[in-house]
C-alpha cells in the first residue's frame, strides 16, 4: 500500500510538471528577434553604449594609437569628465517631463535648446582637443572613416525607405484585394 501511495505521488507530481512546463512554453512572451539583422542592430546598440560611457572620438580604437597618444586621450576626457554634468542632469530632467506626456512651457523650450548648445560646444570643443592629438595619418584615417559611416548610414536610410514604400504598397494592394 505505501509503495502504491509512493508510486501514484510521483506520477502525480511527474505529471504536473510536464503540465507546467507544456504550460510555460505555450506562454513564451518573447517577441525577441533571432534574425541576423536583429543580432546586427543589437550589436550596434552595444557598441553604441560601450563608446557612449568610454567617452572619445569614434573610431578611436582603429587608429594604433601610441601609448602616449592613449594617456594623452585619457587625460582630455578625465579633464572633462564632469563638463557640463549639472546641465545635462537639468536636460535629461526636461526630456523626461516631455516624454511622460508633459508640455514644456517656452521658457522650459528655451532652456533646453540652450542647454543642448551649451553641451554641443562643450563636445565639440572636446572633440578639438583630442584630434590635436592625433598624426595627420590618423586624422585622415578617421576622416576616411566617418566618410564611409555616412555613406552607410545614407545606405541604411534608402533601404529603409525602400522597405517602407514596399510595405506601403503591399498594404494598399490587399485593401484594393479586398474591396468588393
Amino acid at each position: 500500500m505505501k509503495n502504491f501511495l509512493t508510486r501514484a505521488f510521483l506520477t502525480f507530481a511527474v505529471a504536473c510538471l510536464a503540465a507546467t512546463a507544456a504550460f510555460a512554453q505555450g506562454q513564451t512572451t518573447d517577441s525577441r528577434d533571432d534574425s541576423p539583422q536583429a543580432d546586427e542592430r543589437r550589436e550596434e546598440r552595444r557598441a553604441k553604449r560601450q563608446r557612449a560611457r568610454r567617452g572619445g572620438l569614434r573610431g578611436m580604437g582603429e587608429l594604433d594609437l601610441t601609448d602616449a597618444q592613449r594617456e594623452q586621450m585619457r587625460a582630455i576626457r578625465e579633464k572633462h569628465r564632469d563638463a557640463n554634468r549639472a546641465e545635462r542632469e537639468e536636460l535629461r530632467a526636461l526630456w523626461r517631463l516631455k516624454k511622460d506626456g508633459g508640455q514644456l512651457t517656452a521658457e522650459q523650450e528655451a532652456r533646453s535648446r540652450q542647454l543642448i548648445d551649451q553641451v554641443s560646444q562643450t563636445g565639440q570643443s572636446i572633440e578639438q582637443e583630442m584630434l590635436g592629438v592625433l598624426t595627420a595619418e590618423q586624422r585622415a584615417r578617421l576622416e576616411q572613416m566617418r566618410e564611409e559611416r555616412r555613406q552607410r548610414r545614407e545606405e541604411h536610410r534608402e533601404r529603409r525607405e525602400e522597405r517602407r514604400k514596399q510595405r506601403r504598397q503591399s498594404r494598399e494592394d490587399r485593401q484594393r484585394d479586398e474591396r468588393p
